[in-house]
């Protein structure tokens, strides 16, 4: 009897944590990705925006770039997004003309 039940709870475990894995390849973002923000206003959502970003990469869940598309960002808006993007390569401010740009990758 104990036998059967220590079975029972170990191929549970086993099928939560396959569940578990095929969730995270199925939900989360390839590693190099590029995520758009849109911004305007007084740039609204955007640290909320920037702390996800910031945990999926501690994460190692995502590497890609992050990008600010500023859509009519105010000054406040725009301070915000400069001290974002800090001195972080892969983070940046970009206006809606330049936005085709990223698109191009190098090689």
């Amino acid at each position: 009897m104990l036998a059967q039940i220590l079975f029972c709870g170990l191929a549970a475990a086993g099928a939560l944590l396959l569940c578990w894995c095929l969730a995270a390849a199925l939900l989360f973002p390839d590693r190099d990705t590029v995520a758009v923000v849109p911004a305007s206003g007084d740039g609204a959502g955007l640290e909320q925006a920037a702390r996800r970003r910031a945990w999926l990469r501690g994460a190692g869940l995502a590497e890609g770039r992050f990008v600010i598309l500023d859509l009519g960002l105010n000054e406040r808006g725009r301070e915000l997004a400069r001290r974002l993007c800090g001195d972080d390569d892969t983070m940046e401010c970009l206006k809606e003309a330049e936005l085709p740009g990223i698109w191009k990758m190098e090689r």
